[in-house]
């Protein structure tokens, strides 16, 4: 799979750091990714980013 500027997708992981409204940052380790060789965007599949929401939404709810 290649990327919309040329380069090559490989898998790797990434950390995400978010928050939802104003409640603490949430960081989620291990978040697997499609990271582009030539300029570095990376690319969350559909589940994955769905699944990182909930997370970062229970993050800002157990205030």
């Amino acid at each position: 799979m290649r990327c919309n500027y040329g380069g090559e997708l490989r898998a790797t992981t990434v950390e995400h750091l978010s928050r939802w409204g104003d409640g603490p940052r949430v960081l989620v380790k291990g978040v697997p990714v499609k990271r582009c060789e030539r300029c570095g965007l990376e690319y969350l599949a559909d589940d994955v980013a769905r699944r990182l929401e909930e997370l970062v939404r229970a993050g800002g709810a157990s205030r």
